[in-house]
C-alpha cells in the first residue's frame, strides 16, 4: 500500500478541511488523492492514528468544535431559549 507524504501546504490545507468540518472523504477529494492514497487516508483518520496529517484534520475539526461549543454557551448564559438545552447537552457529555 501507498505510503502518504504531505508537503506543509498540504498539512496547512488538511487543517483547513478539519476547521470547515469537512468529511475526511471530501478532504481527500480536495487534495486530489488517488484511490489507493484516498482509502489510505480514510482508514488513518478512522483510526485516528498518529501520523501528520491525521493529527491535523482532527485539530481543525477540534478547534472548530471550541468555537461552536463557545458560542452556545454564551448564548445560553444570556437566557437564549434554543441554546440552553444543547448547552445542557454538552454538560451530559462531559460525565467520564
Amino acid at each position: 500500500m501507498t505510503q502518504l507524504n504531505f508537503t506543509l501546504k498540504q498539512l496547512d490545507d488538511i487543517h483547513r478541511c478539519g476547521l470547515a468540518l469537512m468529511t475526511p472523504a471530501d478532504t481527500a477529494r480536495f487534495l486530489g488523492l488517488k484511490a489507493e492514497e484516498r482509502e489510505l487516508f480514510l482508514y488513518s483518520i478512522k483510526e485516528e492514528s498518529d501520523l501528520d496529517f491525521v493529527l491535523a484534520w482532527w485539530q481543525g475539526r477540534t478547534e472548530t468544535k471550541l468555537t461552536l461549543h463557545e458560542s452556545i454557551v454564551k448564548l445560553a448564559e444570556k437566557g437564549s431559549p434554543a441554546a440552553g438545552p444543547i448547552a445542557e447537552s454538552y454538560l451530559r457529555e462531559q460525565t467520564l
